[in-house]
């Protein structure tokens, strides 16, 4: 045997030619045109399933019936036409074709359109080694490799199948159960705006032909596949009869907006249209070219029901065959062909249509195709230029769809294909042996949330390709995924000639109408690693997309869980014409990102599948998103702005142009996502079309309601009720983000000091870590001076913080905040952390205030005032951070302020307040002293006496208290400018209420909160109560508390029916991480709940026994919490008349027991009334949420019904007429439970009813 090793510029590719040949008697050759059956065409008889035929250069074999070879190797012609027998058929182990060959299937003038073709490789051995001859004598040996069909060697594929439409869409919508859909003959594929059969195409499907619906929902299992039995054209529709009922509707609508305006919106001047309809594609074609069923790894649609695994976890089973097309391959031709069974699992280079590092392949297409049940990827272009592929219909696929491998394939066109189910592959999917069709790091590098699901229907690796008019109807992954490498991978990273190409810097070529539903995710940005010469913490100084603003034009995502996540810093992602619908985000703005010209539908009018689906508008995570002359329908009850997380905060989205829907979509625009002090994004209005229905205006935003952010004392207007935090506050205010850097080192973290921040109203927060990479943030008011303390000191020997501060949609170093560093002006100073340069000292605090660079003042008092500019580079770059400080004196003595009163820190709901302080400053005067409630201004008194809530003042905010802790805070101004403040934190209860109050304070002062029966850990309330904080306790009568040591509940416990004013006296303070509230049973002495009172929990009691408790023979009435029952005795000893209760009652003469009872029995016998909406099968209640009438079903006439609050509390009662309606218009917002006691059975029914 002679090797031979052939060299070239991509010399990486070693192909070993040998003389090695298998017996004679293994092989047939075409010695004479003729057809494949005929013994007189062979040199060794007719091929068949161990016999090798080789069809010799310049013959051509005619395929004209059913045929088997061993192998077959094209150095002729290999012919497939359309005499004689119409079906027509090949199985063999794989087809190679090389030397000049031809496999030729029908002709481009001249198609395969009569009869049918199948070509079945059955090579199932994926460690297989091949020795393939050529017409010069020598063999080409091929490691590692079966059922494929290979060209390569000048060999060439011409496939010319039925010039079948690929896809249309539904006319109108196809219901449950529909034998029939009704779909367009004609739609616009060429993206002109008309419809012309002669460039769009026309509909010519024929019965028996397999199609699929796609989903009309977010998931995309919802689809339909059925074969047509029937067909009538409509003229501009065409009438599908399908061979069994729809599973699912499936939605037909181009829906259209902008005709009726809200009252108050500006006019935009035109109308906007989203097309909802289903598409609807073709499955089968008359060529198929497949692998064998065997090797199918699911019963249905992806289930993987028949994978078998081998080690490590990869595929044994899922062989198929594939088709690769070699560099040195003729030119490729493929239209009209079915790929089915094809792929190989988890096994790279084995896909279904594969060009393999071909390099420039101007003149080859894949076109009107599909390719169904893959078991790996669809199609891939691999280190490949100038293809086309087009009118692709991709169902089933495991893994990518239209993939794009090693970051260096260019100029290719991708024109109007779809994808269908599209099967995520990733170790943590939901289905077992995922992992075994894992091929690459693109299968798993940034999978993590349903943002980022890296399984993709277009997965980009260079965006220098063309993507026009493709759709996604149906993945578990991500629609489209640009994932640029920084070098190239895999076979191109071996190339010399790509040593020095940067795939992330090609600018987008053409993006132009792509559509993207029923996917997790609809687009992503996000890349793999960083350039070698560094690109920053999240891409931005990297020169992605080559600096050059990508413009994604005419995009449309509807039905996905997030529709936009593009993750790159250096560039701004443009998406104009931009269309959106039933997203449950239609962006996720991680990077900044311009929306123009868009239509935003959050809920689709017509559409009823996602009606209980939660859709929202844009989710400010850490991008920075301008939306331009958008029109928005469909707003809900959620909000159009989420304010999200993410560990870098740009402050500040921007809109301008906005126009509404009739459909009260304006009116919800300023609802609100709850935020604290860590996710502050104000969305600032250009033009004043957001804010101005709510007070706004030009140059206003829209914030979220928090003690941290409103200040009335700066314009600051809600939108909402007081207290309304889900509600968008209005200001003039724009915000900034103070942050630390991330960090998965605890070491970092622990060298910090611990800081508090308080604003300028008086709210204190701790400036502490938020996650597990060790950030710390905080959004402020660009412009604002903030106080940082030091409770434990500052070290400067042994510790440090680094700081930056952000606001991406303003360039750099226009905005600032200044912050006061209380008592550090002595030990530390400010300076640039990456480059030492310590900041400019000023000798003013006003030149501070006028300083537009990074600065600091070093006050008398020693308080040190730093003024931090905005960043506009890096997220996680231009730090500054601390050294120890000049000396110098402090020239100034702080003021000193307490509070004379209130001395009586427990207050009662009504009260009003009267608070006085004392000021006095050593060294100069008092210039002013400030009352501060929960953070907001009262008054500033100018002169003493400093008082607030006296006769004659006007003091709103003390006056008629609600329930609840408040924080008083009085800060005193000295002439020098120096602070001091004093707190003091009081509490108003209700005397009556029937709810458990905490304090973290002894004597029932500090923070607190309210909880009613239930189960409660500390750490799932960390915004209502904290961890290890409990101090004192305020018990209602008729409650048990149950103090645990520890969450879970566990631990040691402590048990009160009373209240605690300090838990100091039960060695329980600041230790309690869970409690338990339950209601006892009460007992009182007069009607009405009135008169003596005591409670009981489970037992026997005799009231004799408890004289100086409760009185023998004088119980009037009784309240009995859901959960239990009473038994009432009128003799101890319980003996005599008995009466049972499961609820309160008001009067004991109504069941004739008043001033009779001598002992009590109380069981707990389990919720009667728990969290099902109907706990018997029978009854029906409509509707349910109700605004006031409730109907009911199959309940007896006559029947005794009453209605209870969720804490057991019977609020009305009734009879069941013969209108079988009740109304409870009169009742709360809330949830009920209903009571029907059956007129015939005696027995109950219990339901749950939400009162709207």
């Amino acid at each position: 045997m002679k090797n031979f090793i052939f060299k070239s510029s991509w010399s990486f590719i070693l192909i070993f030619l040998t003389t090695f040949n298998i017996t004679a008697q293994q092989v047939t050759k075409a010695k004479a045109n003729g057809n494949w059956n005929s013994a007189n065409t062979w040199d060794n008889g007719v091929p068949n399933a161990n016999k090798r035929a080789i069809i010799s250069k310049n013959f051509r074999v005619n395929i004209v019936g059913s045929h088997t070879a061993k192998e077959v190797v094209v150095h002729g012609t290999l012919n497939v036409n359309e005499n004689g027998n119409l079906n027509k058929a090949l199985t063999t182990r794989w087809v190679h074709v090389n030397s000049g060959g031809v496999f030729r299937i029908g002709q481009a003038n001249n198609r395969f359109d009569r009869g049918n073709f199948t070509l079945t490789l059955t090579g199932t051995d994926p460690n297989a080694n091949q020795s393939v001859p050529m017409a010069n004598g020598m063999n080409m040996d091929i490691k590692k490799n079966d059922g494929f069909l290979m060209a390569g060697g000048g060999g060439r594929l011409q496939f010319f199948g039925e010039n079948r439409l690929p896809f249309t869409k539904l006319s109108q919508t196809a219901a449950i159960g529909a034998r029939t859909i009704t779909v367009a003959n004609i739609i616009d594929r060429n993206h002109s705006g008309a419809l012309s059969a002669q460039h769009d195409g026309v509909l010519n499907w024929e019965v028996g032909d397999q199609i699929v619906i796609a989903s009309s929902a977010t998931d995309y299992t919802r689809e339909d596949v059925r074969t047509i039995t029937a067909i009538q054209n409509l003229g501009a529709n065409t009438r599908l009869t399908l061979d069994r009922p729809l599973t699912y509707m499936h939605y037909g609508e181009i829906e259209t907006y902008g005709k009726d305006l809200d009252p108050q919106s500006i006019n935009p001047g035109k109308t906007f249209s989203i097309d909802l309809r289903a598409e609807v594609a073709l499955l089968s074609r008359n060529i198929k070219i497949k692998g064998t069923e065997a090797q199918d790894t699911d019963n249905f649609f992806g289930d993987r029901a028949k994978l078998v695994k081998e080690g490590k976890g990869k595929a044994k089973n899922g062989v198929g065959g594939h088709i690769m097309i070699m560099p040195s391959a003729g030119q490729i031709s493929v239209e009209g062909v079915q790929l089915d069974l094809m792929g190989q699992a988890g096994r790279l280079g084995r896909y279904p249509f594969h060009w393999h590092v071909a390099r420039d392949r101007s003149g080859d297409y894949f076109r009107n195709s599909s390719i169904t049940n893959s078991n790996n990827r669809g199609v891939v272009v691999h280190t490949t230029d100038n293809v086309v592929v087009e009118g692709i219909v991709l169902h089933d696929v495991h893994g990518h769809g239209f993939f794009t491998e090693d970051g260096v394939e260019l100029n290719n066109k991708f024109i109007n294909n779809i994808a269908y189910g599209i099967h995520r592959v990733h170790p943590d999917d939901n289905r077992p042996g995922a992992a075994a069709y894992v091929v690459d790091e693109t299968d798993t590098f940034h999978d993590r949330t349903d943002r980022s699901r890296t399984t993709s229907a277009f997965w980009i690796a260079n965006a220098g390709n063309d993507y026009i008019g493709n759709v996604v109807a149906g993945c578990e992954g991500s629609g489209i995924w640009f994932g640029q490498p920084a070098l190239p991978r895999g076979a191109a990273g071996k190339i010399a000639e790509y040593a020095n190409f940067r795939p992330r810097e090609t600018p987008l070529a053409n993006f132009d109408h792509n559509t993207v539903h029923s996917s997790v995710t609809g687009f992503v940005v996000a890349l793999r690693g960083n350039a070698p010469d560094g690109g920053g913490a999240f891409g931005e100084k990297e020169r992605t997309f080559g600096n050059i603003d990508p413009v994604y034009k005419n995009l449309t995502i509807y039905l996905t869980r997030i529709g936009l996540y593009p993750l790159v810093s250096n560039v701004r992602h443009t998406f104009t014409n931009f269309k959106a619908a039933d997203n449950n985000f239609f962006s996720w703005d991680s990077d900044p990102n311009l929306i123009k010209d868009a239509l935003l539908v959050i809920r689709s009018r017509g559409n009823l599948n996602e009606r209980n689906k939660e859709v929202t508008g844009l989710a400010l995570y850490h991008g920075n998103t301008i939306i331009e002359n958008a029109h928005i329908a469909g707003v809900g009850g959620r909000f159009f702005v989420a304010q999200g997380g993410g560990n870098r905060v740009r402050s500040g989205a921007e809109t301008e142009g906005l126009s509404y829907e009739n459909d009260g979509s304006y009116s919800k625009m300023n609802a609100a996502q709850r935020a604290n002090h860590l996710s502050i994004r104000d969305v600032y209005d250009r033009d004043g079309t957001l804010t101005s229905r709510f007070g706004g205006g030009p140059g206003y935003s829209f914030a979220p309601l928090d003690p941290w952010t409103f200040d009335s004392s700066l314009g600051d207007k809600r939108t909402g009720s007081t207290n309304d935090q889900f509600k968008s506050i209005v200001t003039k205010q724009r915000y900034v983000n103070l942050e630390t850097p991330t960090s998965s080192n605890p070491t970092r973290e622990n060298k910090r000091p611990k800081v508090t921040i308080t604003s300028p109203q008086g709210v204190t927060i701790d400036f502490k870590k938020r996650n597990e990479f060790n950030q710390r943030r905080v959004g402020l008011k660009a412009g604002a001076e903030y106080t940082l303390r030091f409770p434990e000191g500052f070290n400067i020997d042994t510790q440090d913080m680094l700081l930056s501060l952000h606001q991406w949609s303003m360039p750099s170093n226009t905005v600032g905040v200044i912050l006061k560093l209380v008592d550090q002006a002595n030990n530390i100073k400010p300076r640039n952390y990456q480059t030492k340069q310590v900041f400019s000292k000023l000798n003013s605090l006003g030149a501070l205030r006028n300083s537009k660079v990074d600065s600091y003042f070093r006050a008398g008092n020693n308080d040190l005032y730093l003024k931090l500019m905005n960043r506009g580079e890096s997220i996680h770059g231009n730090w500054i951070h601390f050294v120890k400080a000049d000396p110098g004196p402090s020239q100034n003595t702080k003021p000193v302020v307490s509070f004379v009163s209130p001395s009586n820190k427990n207050l009662n709901i009504g009260d009003n307040l009267y608070v006085k302080a004392n000021a006095r400053d050593a060294d100069g005067t008092i210039n002013n002293v400030k009352l501060y409630v929960n953070g907001t201004l009262v008054r500033q008194e100018n002169i003493t006496p400093y008082e607030w809530g006296a006769s004659g003042q006007d003091d709103l905010l003390l006056q008629n208290l609600s329930a609840g802790s408040y924080t008083l805070r009085i800060v005193a101004t000295d002439n020098d400018g120096a602070t001091s403040e004093a707190t003091l934190t009081i509490s108003v209860v209700d005397p009556n209420s029937d709810q458990v109050v905490l304090f973290d304070g002894c004597n029932y002062s500090g923070t607190s909160a309210n909880f009613s029966e239930g189960t409660f850990a500390f750490r799932e309330f960390t915004s209502k109560f904290p961890n290890d904080k409990l101090s004192s306790i305020r018990v209602p009568s008729g409650y048990k508390v149950t103090l645990y040591l520890h969450g879970g509940p566990s631990g040691r416990t402590l048990v009160l029916t009373r209240d605690d004013g300090c838990l100091d006296n039960n060695n329980f303070n600041n230790i309690t991480s869970a409690i338990k509230v339950e209601r006892q049973v009460r007992v009182f002495g007069g009607c009405a709940f009135s008169g003596t009172s005591a409670s009981f929990g489970e037992g026997t009691f005799e009231f004799k026994e408890f004289t100086a408790k409760f009185p023998n023979d004088r119980l009037s009435s009784l309240s009995v919490p859901n959960g239990y029952k009473v038994t009432l005795y009128e003799h101890g000893g319980l003996s005599g008349r008995t009466r049972e209760f499961i609820a309160d009652d008001d009067c004991l003469q109504d069941n004739r027991f008043n001033d009779l009872a001598s002992a009590i029995k109380v069981e707990k016998i389990g919720t009667t009334r728990d969290n099902n909406d109907v706990l018997n099968a029978s009854i029906s209640m409509y509707p349910n949420p109700t605004e006031g009438l409730l109907y009911f079903e199959n309940v007896p006439l006559e029947s005794t019904g009453f209605v209870y609050s969720l804490n057991g509390k019977k609020v009305m009662d009734f009879i069941v007429d013969e209108n079988y309606l009740i109304d409870i218009s009169g009742l709360a917002k809330g949830i009920y439970f209903v009571n029907i006691i059956d007129s015939e059975s005696l027995q109950e029914i219990f339901a749950k009813v939400y009162k709207e």
